[in-house]
């Protein structure tokens, strides 16, 4: 692509800013897991082998009584270098700090405009020792707190194109998905970048991948799937990154070094899973109707799933260092555990629970441990604490 490039115009951005909050109330389902009994078998996870079993020891959260414990909208969870819990609530705008335990220690931001204050966070990520940093685009900036909760200012500005998907890879560094749109000879062009940024910058120091493409207005189901989807990722203490691109065919996961080296690809020939209409028809009303909700206007919105399920829908890395990968091609939380120095597949392991809700919990795994919620229950919202049995 050549000169004449210039950013796209307000209305263009006011859809995209919808896409933006689309892209983290993706899920919608109902129920809670339950406690396993025991290691589940290749019919309970749709064909995969589990080896190893989550299994939930606890829960975070309140209907009513204690505001400490009421979450309006989880969005973003992770342990902190002291083990703690930290939970991102973007309804309530805030981010609230938890002992392992499940006790409350304390809170991060409210909602406001007014110094530390924000709005609508988009995502959240704990910097080793830097603090904890929140994207708030609404305040146009990474707020970042110390972890005694002092609010350090406001940083890496941005009017657009913000952060999304944080990942802390480092004491000042973090891992994000990054979408911008630019003109180029009179033709929309989308980019979307997973680089490795500093918390003070809107410039990726590293790029890991990137993706550009013509941008049509009118097709939402392929946009979504080249851009919010187009990624999953994670890091680990020692900075190195881990990408699986967005697939229906292939079990592919790309390993890099701190500095974007590519290490070694892991795949794996597992086979494609076809989708239900019914799958595919809830997974459209949801989206359609929660796009026509945010009240976005001017862009035709029809989106329409592939027929297929993707392969991988998450990742992280465990306290030993070992790089878990969901598949998503089962409908109950299933993951495949690596060993990342060589590739080698070391288990399987599953969460159990009905497979109507599997596909509808987030499921962290960090060097604190393992974490799982439910984007949008049909009653209140917990956050789970797991433990692998």
């Amino acid at each position: 692509m050549s000169s004449s490039i210039q950013r796209v115009g307000p209305a263009a951005g006011t859809g995209l800013s919808c896409l933006c909050v689309l892209a983290f109330c993706m899920a919608c389902g109902r129920g809670e897991p339950a406690p396993g009994a025991g290691v589940s078998d290749s019919a309970a996870t749709g064909g995969a082998v589990a080896d190893r079993e989550l299994v939930l020891i606890d829960s975070i959260g309140v209907e009513l009584g204690d505001s400490c414990y009421v979450f309006g909208s989880i969005e973003s969870v992770s342990h902190g270098p002291d083990g703690d819990i930290y939970v991102m609530d973007r309804v309530m705008s805030c981010v609230r700090r938890y002992t392992p335990d499940g006790d409350f220690v304390l809170q991060y931001g409210k909602l406001g405009s007014g110094p530390g204050e924000m709005t609508n966070p988009l995502s959240m990520a704990t910097l080793n020792e830097a603090g904890v940093a929140v994207c708030a685009a609404y305040q146009g900036g990474i707020h970042l707190y110390s972890y005694d909760g002092e609010w350090q200012g406001l940083r890496a500005g941005f009017s657009n194109n913000p952060p999304l998907y944080m990942v802390g890879a480092g004491d000042s560094s973090y891992i994000a998905s990054k979408l911008t749109i630019e003109a180029q000879e009179g033709q929309p062009v989308a980019e979307m970048v997973v680089g490795r940024y500093r918390v003070d910058s809107t410039e990726p120091d590293v790029v890991y991948r990137s993706d550009s493409f013509l941008f049509d207005p009118s097709d939402l189901s392929e946009f979504l799937r080249r851009t919010f989807f187009a990624y999953v990722y994670t890091a680990d203490s020692r900075g190195n990154v881990y990408v699986a691109p967005y697939s229906t065919e292939d079990y592919l996961i790309q390993c890099f070094s701190p500095d974007g080296e590519l290490i070694r690809t892991i795949s794996m020939d597992v086979p494609r899973v076809e989708r239900s209409e019914e799958e595919i028809q809830e997974e459209a009303d949801f989206v359609n109707t929660r796009v026509r909700n945010m009240g976005a206007q001017g862009v035709a919105f029809n989106y329409r799933p592939e027929p297929y399920r993707q392969m991988v829908t998450g990742l992280g890395v465990d306290a030993e260092g070992n790089l878990w990968a969901r598949r998503g091609t089962e409908s109950v939380p299933f993951f495949d555990v690596f060993d990342p120095a060589d590739g080698s597949r070391l288990y399987g392991c599953v969460l159990r629970m009905s497979p109507s809700e599997g596909p509808y919990y987030t499921i962290i795994v960090d060097e604190g441990g393992f974490l799982a919620y439910h984007q949008n229950p049909e009653g209140f919202q917990k956050l789970y604490l797991l433990g692998l049995d």
